[in-house]
């Protein structure tokens, strides 16, 4: 069963997810989705919270959540449990390769909201590899500049 047939869903979401399903199938290429099925996703979104909505019909999550803000603040009803997920899990590593551009989006996004240049951030990563790998927890986009400013061990 996939997740939009589950009956406990309203009926309204159940109908936009086949929607969305069905032009995911029928696309041609990296087509982009219709903008009239794009306004229903974001009503669908705006009523359950982005990360719920996304989750059921298969969208990225944190490009949802940004086209919401982009309308406006998120409705008061909308907590920020139900506004940002606990971690992002990759649910099918067959698609993995899928998601790597939502990965690099909440990449870039971190990188906005610390005030730090995306392409900097990245290329630092990359000259950094090595010790990114022993300590990834001191290579967030809030921190690394800070290691970079530490004298080279050794």
């Amino acid at each position: 069963m996939l997740v939009w047939e589950d009956s406990r869903l309203p009926q309204d979401v159940q109908d936009v997810a086949r929607r969305v399903d069905r032009w995911r199938r029928k696309r041609v290429g990296r087509a982009r989705m219709p903008e009239s099925l794009w306004t229903e996703a974001l009503e669908v979104a705006s009523e359950w919270g982005p990360y719920q909505a996304a989750q059921v019909l298969g969208l990225c999550d944190s490009t949802v959540k940004w086209s919401l803000e982009a309308q406006g603040p998120l409705p008061a009803d909308i907590t920020e449990a139900s506004a940002a997920p606990a971690f992002i899990e990759i649910l099918n590593p067959m698609k993995a390769g899928q998601m790597a551009g939502c990965v690099l989006e909440v990449q870039i996004h971190t990188c906005g909201l610390n005030q730090v240049n995306p392409f900097d951030y990245l290329t630092e990563l990359q000259r950094h590899a090595a010790e990114l790998r022993a300590n990834p927890a001191g290579w967030m986009p809030w921190n690394y500049q800070e290691r970079l400013a530490r004298p080279a061990p050794g």
